[in-house]
């Protein structure tokens, strides 16, 4: 029974949350544009494209800092167009140099849309992107948004199952020749700018066919009813002397990077020497994009056609030998439980690294994620937890973290090591059923095989092996160092309180939602 101050709390959020949203029934469509032969960047493609048409040519995001760098060399250069879509856009140092990039980019005459999903968003976000959106080549659109008539976190009750199915996309494509999609949102621990915070991700730079596929998914989502124009979320104009000050303190504000730190992690960055030098390589494979659908995000979760699973699916059901699990976020569910069982018990070797949870940044879905882990261990899975206090020295993919804490958002798997996965998608409930996500499905077996020696020979240092002990009828975790192997008995760098606190979580019926 709820208790009377819950029902009052309830009461109260359904007086103010009920406010609806400005009719979306007249944005103007637009699509996609690719820049002519003469531009930079397709000269830059053209040189570099695979010569058989079905392959596109891919090349591994797996440092932060170049990450960044991918995206500012591409803005600074685009020509005719730039598409930027994520779940979350940061207002930090990373944020604002990108959105300084894109306004340069449009000073140029390139057109710019930005489309960001509403979870994080405040009204001071909303009123620095209608202030982007007033310049006549931008456009902002929010997606699957909150009512600005009504408090965030009481909509989150009242239109439960509405505003808490989000957009979790992330794309960037500039001139329609080239683009990155993978884990990465906008902001400082994405990029390794962050000394608090480091998430070891991964994203996928490409060129060819698949880019236009990319770009007509973009299209989708930017032209639903669910995508927003800001200006009718935020209808607002702005005094010329306004913007102009504005402008003026975003300009201080990058001046002012250019002697950071993290400028100077960025000026070091090997991938900015390889473009500087025109060596940059990209392997080349056939490259599927899968994709949700955005009426998924109002439809019935029963409708699987408009889910990325259900084109995923096939590639997993066909793996033979050996399938290799990287996601942050990892709830399988009873019904992923007995299909990770069932590919162990036909001979399938499966592999899994997740976040600890000293390392985990949502410790509810570790609350998930733990009472799966008996199962998988004593079914013969594989289970690895990555550590939070990862030393400056440790590389994971090639990331460095010199972070106070580190933690996994790279999702990517490799089936046989002949191909490779790498996108949006956790393995969890919410991604499967209630966020939209995006992947490609690359058929290299060159960057499946660096995914494969990466769990063969670097993993260990990074990360706990777990082991189930029959005899104490309980879980180990292993530390295996050059040195030593240390054996614990709870979750390694946590205290007994935040255990006990995911135990309680744990107790409640909340996986549909992790």
């Amino acid at each position: 029974m709820m208790s009377g101050r819950l029902l009052l709390i309830a009461l109260l959020a359904g007086g103010v949350g009920c406010a609806s949203l400005p009719d979306n029934q007249h944005a103007e469509h637009s699509y996609g544009l690719v820049a002519g032969p003469e531009a930079k960047l397709s000269q830059f493609v053209l040189d570099k494209i695979p010569a058989d048409q079905r392959q596109s040519g891919v090349a591994l995001l797996d440092d932060g800092t170049d990450a960044f760098v991918a995206r500012m060399a591409l803005a600074s250069v685009a020509e005719k167009s730039i598409d930027a879509q994520y779940y979350i856009w940061h207002d930090d140092v990373t944020g604002n140099l990108l959105i300084n990039e894109l306004i340069n980019a449009a000073d140029r005459g390139v057109r710019v849309r930005l489309l960001v999903d509403d979870i994080n968003l405040s009204s001071a976000n909303d009123e620095g992107l209608a202030m982007i959106a007033s310049h006549p080549l931008v456009s902002v659109r929010i997606f699957n948004p909150f009512s600005r008539r009504a408090n965030k976190y009481s909509q989150m009750v009242t239109r439960f199952g509405d505003v808490t199915r989000r957009m979790h996309n992330k794309s960037f494509v500039v001139d329609g020749r080239i683009s990155i999609i993978g884990g990465r949102n906008i902001g400082d621990e994405y990029f390794g700018a962050n000394s608090q915070l480091e998430f070891a991700d991964l994203d996928v730079l490409s060129i060819g066919p698949v880019v236009a596929d990319v770009s007509s998914v973009y299209d989708l989502y930017w032209n639903s009813p669910l995508a927003y124009p800001i200006e009718l979320l935020r209808p607002q104009s702005f005094e010329e002397e306004t913007m102009l000050k504005k402008r003026e303190a975003l300009t201080t504000f990058v001046q002012q990077q250019k002697r950071s730190e993290f400028a100077d992690k960025v000026r070091a960055s090997e991938l900015l020497s390889k473009m500087l030098e025109s060596s940059f390589d990209f392997a080349s494979g056939e490259v599927e994009l899968l994709y949700d659908l955005p009426e998924k995000i109002s439809s019935n979760r029963d409708r699987t056609e408009l889910h990325l699973s259900n084109g995923l699916d096939r590639y997993i059901q066909a793996v033979k030998e050996e399938f290799l699990i990287v996601s942050p976020y990892f709830v399988p569910t009873d019904e992923g439980i007995d299909f990770l069982l069932g590919l162990e018990k036909r001979g399938v070797d499966v592999k899994i690294v997740t976040n600890s949870l000293a390392s985990s940044d949502v410790s509810i879905v570790h609350a998930g994620y733990k009472l799966s882990r008996k199962k998988l261990l004593r079914g013969g899975v594989d289970l690895y937890e990555v550590k939070a206090d990862l030393a400056p020295t440790v590389k994971l993919d090639k990331s460095s973290f010199g972070s106070s804490k580190a933690s996994l958002h790279a999702k990517t798997f490799a089936l046989d090591r002949a191909s490779l996965f790498v996108g949006s998608l956790n393995l969890d409930p919410r991604s499967f059923n209630e966020n939209t996500e995006i992947g490609m499905l690359i058929r290299s077996a060159e960057l499946a095989q660096e995914l494969g020696v990466w769990f063969d020979k670097e993993l260990a240092p990074v990360a706990y092996t777990l082991r189930w002990d029959e005899q104490e009828n309980g879980i180990q975790w292993l530390d295996i160092t050059s040195d030593a192997v240390t054996t614990y008995d709870y979750d390694p760098g946590t205290s007994w309180w935040l255990r006990r606190w995911v135990d309680f979580l744990s107790l409640f019926p909340i996986e549909s939602q992790l």
